[in-house]
């Protein structure tokens, strides 16, 4: 995961309205459990591209059912 949050970082350093990368960056945060971080991206995602909210929305709850069910 380390790797991906590097990859997104640099994404982000040479375009930094790639909201995608930011939506992407904060799930993988989502998925080590850090949600502050997670939260700042997903709304800078979304203050890029507010087309973006519905597809934020479906993937963190798919990642918090996939949290869950380790669980």
């Amino acid at each position: 995961m380390e790797r991906a949050i590097a990859d997104f970082d640099k994404a982000i350093q040479l375009d930094p309205r790639l909201a995608l990368a930011y939506a992407n960056r904060g799930l993988i945060r989502l998925l080590e459990g850090k949600t502050v971080e997670a939260e700042k991206d997903f709304a800078q995602c979304v203050n890029l591209d507010a087309s973006l909210k519905l597809f934020v929305e479906e993937r963190i709850r798919d990642v918090k059912r996939q949290l869950a069910s380790k669980q």
